[in-house]
């Protein structure tokens, strides 16, 4: 038995079960033993990790969102500060890719450009300055508070299918599931009960589904510390018309270790990424409800087919690896949604 699962069978043993969104806040943030804090988080990612982004495909992910940022910045009048936000940089690749490829194609954006990353784990922080230390452009912020406002672009890659999530179920009636003990082993256990839960399914459907409260925190933050500009988002997910449109009996929560998947989400804790379709309907409900223009959503591959097609250059046989493996459908490009949210304060120039 690993630290944290001995940490997790204490407190259920006090507390009794525990949420799931309890369960994978320690999982994965624990900051000692969590996933995402061990100290081989800096190999999580990519070919020797468990899972792909869209950033360990290669670096023309990075190439084509610095344009489109060069782009929003000359159309916001080519300010001399531009602010640049990463909330949740992984391991900093992205934030390398980002400075790297503006300052080699967009150099007047690349001098205005203030970097910074949200990161409250201390020990991904400490990983993430020893890759960008060359930089010298990058500071960081443990919360929203800490960043101060922002004029510019807010970027979350893959950041909220990460976000804790609860996990409903229903079969005759509408259970929460959590995590308890049964004869020393960590199980499934109902431990609420309704029939109007929390951002319930539509009427008649049975399976299991997951819900992110905290998507509503997020959002209140990223859009509170948002002065003027954009957040971009990319993740992996549906629509609750897409999600719903066919039973669920497992859901869509998932673990990974070794690029494999796994339903087997109460094991190892810490050992492995648990994760799960972003249901997208919710966050644009947020972001509606905090003010935010919804500019674009739409499919990866579209937007970076429309994001090329406005910059475009010579591919090299790399970067049109890339660049299929990033946009087509049965890749990462249908799969894989971006929304740009877009603030205009009333007092600015259209």
């Amino acid at each position: 038995m690993n630290p944290l699962e001995e940490i997790i069978r204490t407190e259920i043993g006090k507390r009794g079960p525990v949420s799931f969104e309890r369960f994978m806040g320690l999982a994965l943030y624990h900051p000692e033993y969590g996933y995402y804090a061990t100290a081989n988080s800096v190999v999580r990612i990519g070919a020797r990790g468990d899972f792909f982004t869209a950033v360990s495909v290669g670096s023309i992910f990075g190439r084509l969102l610095a344009r489109r940022i060069a782009r929003w910045w000359n159309a916001a009048g080519a300010p001399a500060a531009f602010d640049l936000v990463e909330w949740g940089a992984h391991d900093g690749q992205l934030a390398n890719d980002l400075l790297t490829m503006l300052e080699r194609d967009a150099p007047p954006c690349f001098a205005a450009t203030r970097y910074a990353i949200v990161e409250p784990i201390a020990k991904i922080e400490e990983m993430q300055r020893r890759k960008l230390a060359a930089s010298g452009k990058v500071r960081w912020a443990r919360d929203a508070e800490a960043l101060g406002k922002v004029r510019g672009v807010i970027v979350a890659n893959e950041l909220l299918d990460s976000l804790p999530f609860r996990v409903f179920e229903r079969a005759t009636r509408t259970r929460e599931m959590g995590v308890g003990l049964s004869q020393g082993a960590l199980v499934w256990q109902p431990i609420s009960e309704a029939d109007a839960a929390i951002d319930a399914a539509p009427q008649g459907w049975r399976g299991r589904w997951e819900t992110r409260p905290s998507v509503a925190a997020w959002m209140e933050d990223a859009a509170a510390a948002l002065e003027k500009g954009r957040i971009v988002l990319f993740d992996y997910g549906w629509t609750d018309e897409e999600y719903f449109a066919v039973p669920r009996p497992h859901g869509t929560a998932r673990a990974y270790r070794g690029h494999r998947r796994s339903d087997r989400l109460l094991a190892n804790p810490g050992d492995q990424d648990l994760t799960a379709h972003v249901r997208w309907t919710s966050v644009l409900r947020e972001a509606m409800l905090r003010g935010l223009e919804i500019e674009e959503f739409l499919q990866q591959g579209r937007w970076l087919s429309h994001a090329f097609a406005a910059d475009p250059w010579t591919l090299d046989a790399e970067e049109a690896r890339q660049f299929n493996t990033l946009s087509h459908p049965d890749m990462m490009g249908e799969p894989f949604r971006v929304l740009v949210l877009k603030l205009e304060p009333k007092s600015s120039a259209a």
